[in-house]
């Protein structure tokens, strides 16, 4: 399992009456309500991690087998938004993670499909793009949450709980 020091890191959120993301110089940015946890109980019990960097996909199935494969879940990977929206179709997730910056269709993109085929999955957004602009855009498109790179696994344990419960 990767530890909370490696390379790859989310910043946190808070839940309750506001989600809160955190910018790259540590500013917390307010965005929206969100609907609150138990989003994930009309989903299956796959969690589906989306990124064009295969790295990337490698260590987020890694964490995700360990921390929630005892729990039962099962991790799919998708290197790009149609293979994305394809997983989607075959089996409702129960969390989704979608990098934003993609060939081809990008995440904001497939972030609109997810919606479209079932609004009730929750989408966290993945991306290098520290422009809390990008972060305010991707919540009004539905997002759950949205997580610049690198990531902090403390972190993703932190949204991942408030979404699936916590960890094994």
């Amino acid at each position: 399992m990767p530890d909370a020091q490696s390379s790859v890191r989310f910043y946190p959120s808070r839940f309750g009456q506001l989600l809160s993301t955190v910018d790259g110089y540590g500013r917390a940015n307010h965005v929206r309500g969100v609907y609150g946890a138990g989003m994930a109980t009309a989903a299956g019990k796959t969690i589906l991690i989306v990124d064009d960097e295969p790295a990337i996909r490698e260590v987020l199935t890694g964490y995700f087998e360990h921390a929630y494969g005892p729990r039962g879940f099962t991790v799919e990977t998708a290197a790009d938004g149609a293979g994305a929206l394809a997983a989607v179709r075959r089996q409702r997730p129960a969390l989704v993670l979608l990098d934003i910056d993609m060939p081809g269709m990008s995440g904001v993109e497939a972030l609109r499909g997810v919606r479209a085929i079932d609004p009730r999955i929750p989408v966290i957004m993945v991306t290098g793009n520290e422009d809390t602009r990008v972060a305010g855009d991707v919540i009004r498109h539905g997002a759950y949450s949205y997580l610049p790179k690198p990531v902090r696994f403390q972190y993703l344990e932190h949204i991942a709980a408030t979404v699936l419960g916590p960890a094994a």
